[in-house]
């Protein structure tokens, strides 16, 4: 899952990027996510606390097992810590379209796989990222070769059997 900062340049992205973790709000919205997958209510911890290391979940094993691992340096970590590590690791997609397109083509050369599936990353969904993906980030993709331009096939059944 990958959660693109697409703007007309790479500054203006990550000055996007940046506002998001000034917000006054944002380790609350970037837990929403992480709980939802794991059904844990992290409102129930200390943000300045390390997590309980016995933390356990019915939800997503692996999701938490991930952010529980933050960014690999060793000791407990606060959920402050993690949350904020989450923004920063990973496949870090954040430019033009053009340039986060680049990123996902190079990606899928070294690693493989058969797609992205992209999110907004705990941020609000807005008609204006939307926008972005489909008219910025979709065509620049198309242009690569890397995402299809038409069907093959004409039900959602036929064509996810195409993978």
């Amino acid at each position: 899952m990958v959660s693109p900062t697409i703007a007309a340049t790479e500054a203006e992205a990550r000055a996007k990027v940046a506002r998001f973790a000034a917000a006054p709000n944002f380790e609350e919205k970037a837990l929403v996510g992480i709980s939802s997958n794991t059904e844990i209510d992290f409102k129930q911890f200390d943000l300045d606390e390390p997590l309980p290391a016995d933390l356990t979940t019915n939800g997503e094993r692996g999701s938490l097992e991930h952010f529980m691992r933050g960014n690999g340096a060793p000791g407990p970590k606060t959920l402050r810590e993690l949350v904020r590590e989450r923004t920063t690791r990973g496949l870090e997609l954040v430019g033009t379209a053009d340039q986060v397109a680049e990123k996902m083509g190079q990606a899928m050369e070294e690693i493989g796989g058969d797609g992205f599936l992209i999110s907004r990353g705990g941020r609000d969904l807005s008609r204006e990222y939307i926008t972005e993906v489909c008219d910025g980030l979709v065509p620049a993709l198309q242009r690569r070769g890397l995402m299809r331009t038409e069907y093959t096939t004409s039900t959602l059944r036929e064509t996810l059997r195409e993978f």
